[in-house]
């Protein structure tokens, strides 16, 4: 059966999750620390805002474009949680869904700016990533603010002794499957990135398709950043600047090329899980912070080269 998978469509996720599987078993042969229940848990913590914004992310990838901005974007709603919540539940009820539709307008008008202005993903989300970072600077230059202790606990907690953050992940998981396999949107959004041209000619309304994508990837990040805003419990207009690399490396690393057209967030998840858990590590083996950027790094042109071959 395996190996009937691994020849089929299914095949790279399949890999992919081997690949996660050996990096989680030698480890935790050699290092008792490493499969303790709290460094575990600590993994799937970590994992849990890279992997929902690497979901975002692989809407904008499989379109064949990238959005920079989403660590912006859970910079400023770390940013915006500290300056607008309160103890009463009604304030931090306003608060995120102030972060919410924050996020979500800042990724229509990445759409807009890709779609009705026609500028390349590129240059439209790197102006987008530089403007919100410059908001996040503005409203507080320096990490601090207040985040409510219920709101901490709750984004942060355990459910039967399952964290919450991964609990989310995976809500945000079965989101973005619905999605994109079981709506029109979806075969739009595969049908795009595969050939626009014939999309269009297909008659699919291809800036509405960029528009909503974009809007969905600024919303995800938000989300993203409600959590990390849990596990920090403070604002910090730089906490989010790693993201960017992070979850486009997540994507490709997961199956989704830059070619679009093709992938999924099923890869995304084991993506996310793989770069935690070597981060993880390298953290147990006191690597260098710098050292880890030149590991990911690595872990991206290799991805990119191997997709890039098979396309051959």
């Amino acid at each position: 059966m395996l190996f009937k998978l691994l020849r089929g469509k299914h095949r790279t996720v399949v890999t992919i999750y081997l690949i996660l599987a050996v990096l989680f078993i030698i480890p935790s042969l050699v290092s008792p620390v490493f499969r303790s229940y709290e460094n575990i848990s600590n993994i799937l913590n970590q994992t849990a805002s890279l992997g929902i914004v690497s979901m975002g992310q692989t809407f904008i990838v499989l379109l064949s474009g990238l959005d920079l901005s989403v660590g912006s974007v859970i910079s400023l709603t770390t940013v915006l949680c500290a300056t607008s919540m309160g103890n009463d539940p009604l304030t931090i009820f306003l608060a995120v869904l102030l972060c919410l539709g924050v996020g979500a307008g800042i990724g229509s008008l990445n759409g807009i700016l890709v779609s009705k202005v026609k500028l390349s993903p590129l240059i439209a989300t790197l102006g987008m990533m530089a403007l919100i970072q410059g908001v996040a600077l503005q409203i507080r230059p320096y990490p601090g603010g207040y985040v409510p202790r219920s709101f901490a606990e709750t984004v942060t907690g355990n459910l039967y002794h399952v964290p919450v953050p991964a609990i989310l992940l995976v809500l945000v998981l079965i989101g973005t499957i619905i999605i994109l396999r079981k709506t029109v949107l979806g075969n739009y959004i595969y049908a795009t990135g595969g050939n626009e041209e014939n999309a269009r000619l297909a008659g699919v309304n291809i800036d509405k398709v960029k528009i909503f994508s974009y809007t969905i990837c600024g919303l995800i990040a938000a989300v993203a950043g409600l959590v990390l805003t849990g596990r920090i419990r403070s604002g910090d207009p730089l906490v989010g600047t790693a993201f960017p690399l992070d979850s486009i490396t997540a994507v490709i690393v997961g199956g989704t090329p830059f070619a679009g057209g093709q992938g999924g967030v099923e890869g995304t998840l084991a993506g996310a899980l793989i770069i935690a858990m070597l981060s993880n590590m390298l953290n147990l083996l006191n690597v260098s912070s710098f050292y880890q950027y030149i590991v990911k790094g690595l872990i991206l042109i290799t991805a990119v080269v191997i997709y890039s071959l098979r396309e051959k």
